[in-house]
């Protein structure tokens, strides 16, 4: 065969994702376990997942504080002891919460699963919830606090949340310094209790497993069998609509924006082409927000759109921060760019470059059993497969211009959007 050295091999273009589906199993009380193997190192990563989060509290904030206490001690460990056999070990250890579930995910050397596993079921199902690790926790909270209301654009997040949902949904709600004050233990012992039972339960195991980890999953997590209370979908009765809020700090020199509505979730027929239109719009750095309003304008140093996606719902919005005397020329540069998109079709390069964009970021998605992982907990959550994320691929692979210019019709109405501005008054 000849090399051609002086030109680089042609550019083949992706038209599709093939990924191979995981192994699904259940332990003894039902926990569902998906098995991802394609990790050559003798490693394993657990994640321990349980819906509901927020959306069984009693009190706010406290599924937060559960899940960042889990590993600060159980009736058989102390948090020094955790501490120690997780180092001596070399396991990597985290415990979060997200708007819709909670999760403990741990990885380690298949040689110190015998070690870990154990223990992880302790900090899994036996918590303590002591007095001073709660204050210790708290005081940090507070501290992290008082660090984000200093700064515009958190304050901005704040406010556009609570404007598209309201101050006592699950998805609106912010922390508070009173919230964090009236946390007290028994709160945490109700809100564990509600949260971590095996029917709102999920396992995935990734990595390079041995062939036992389902029988010792099973011991240790497959005999406890607690239901979870029935939650549903809270529809939020705001008229966000048309509504522009404005907000004054002494923070910073620079205002915070945030403008946007709630939109379709990602199991709708109107998502592929909006999270494209999103992409071109804003959701990359070649974006039309990013080439007018930062490189040709000068206005601001940094400017995106988004999509958030929740188990229940979404919503699209445009972020930046500019100066306090740029605030309506830079507004008025974003409705520009939004009604081009409603009323002239993308050009050919400019689709197949955005398409090319997504193409690389999904394949990034996918690189390897522990990003897959990080996919699959998300997928889950919202009761999708990794064959509906390759549908979705598809889909936006067959996206036209004109698909783009009536989905911009449709959602890019700027009186359909909330406004948030935060502006500095330091002077």
């Amino acid at each position: 065969m000849t090399v051609d050295w002086q030109n680089g091999p042609a550019i083949q273009a992706i038209k599709e994702l093939k990924l191979v589906s995981p192994t699904i199993e259940f332990l003894d009380n039902g926990i569902k376990v998906l098995t991802v193997n394609g990790e050559p190192r003798p490693i394993t990563k657990i994640d321990i997942v349980f819906k509901g989060a927020r959306w069984l509290e009693e009190k706010k904030v406290t599924a937060r504080f559960v899940s960042a206490l889990l590993r600060e001690g159980t009736n058989k460990y102390s948090a020094l002891d955790i501490a120690e056999t997780l180092d001596f070990c070399g396991a990597n250890i985290k415990s979060s919460s997200n708007l819709d579930f909670n999760y403990i995910s741990f990885s380690c050397l298949n040689r110190h699963l015998d070690t870990i596993l154990p223990l992880i079921a302790e900090i899994v199902l036996d918590p303590t919830f002591s007095e001073d690790e709660i204050d210790r926790f708290r005081n940090k909270s507070l501290n992290n606090l008082a660090l984000d209301l200093a700064r515009n654009e958190l304050n901005c997040y704040r406010e556009f949340t609570a404007m598209l949902y309201g101050e006592d949904h699950p998805y609106g709600y912010n922390t508070t310094k009173e919230a964090l004050n009236s946390i007290q233990r028994s709160d945490l012992v109700y809100q564990y209790s509600k949260s971590f039972n095996s029917d709102n339960c999920f396992i995935i195991v990734t990595g390079n497993p041995h062939k036992d980890l389902i029988k010792d999953l099973n011991t240790r997590f497959g005999q406890f069998n607690k239901t979870t209370p029935e939650f549903s979908w809270i529809e939020p009765n705001l008229e966000y609509q048309g509504v522009t809020s404005y907000f004054n700090t002494k923070n910073e020199l620079q205002s915070a924006i945030k403008l946007g509505r709630r939109v379709v979730k990602q199991n709708h027929s109107d998502y592929p082409a909006l999270f494209v239109l999103n992409t071109l719009l804003g959701g990359y750095f070649g974006s039309r927000l990013m080439s007018t309003i930062r490189e040709d304008k000068g206005l601001t140093y940094n400017i995106y759109s988004t999509i958030d996606n929740l188990k229940y719902d979404g919503y699209f919005y445009i972020a930046t921060e500019v100066a306090n005397e740029t605030v309506d020329e830079v507004l008025d540069a974003i409705y520009e760019e939004i009604n081009k998109l409603k009323a002239e079709s993308v050009k050919q390069d400019e689709l197949k470059m955005v398409k090319s964009y997504i193409t690389g970021n999904f394949l990034s998605l996918v690189d390897g059993s522990f990003n897959i992982a990080s996919l699959l907990r998300s997928l889950e959550i919202e009761n999708r497969t990794l064959a509906d994320f390759e549908a979705f691929y598809r889909n936006i692979s067959i996206i036209e211009e004109s698909d783009l210019r009536s989905i911009a019709q449709k959602y890019l109405n700027l009186g359909d959007f909330g406004t948030v501005i935060v502006k500095s008054n330091s002077k």
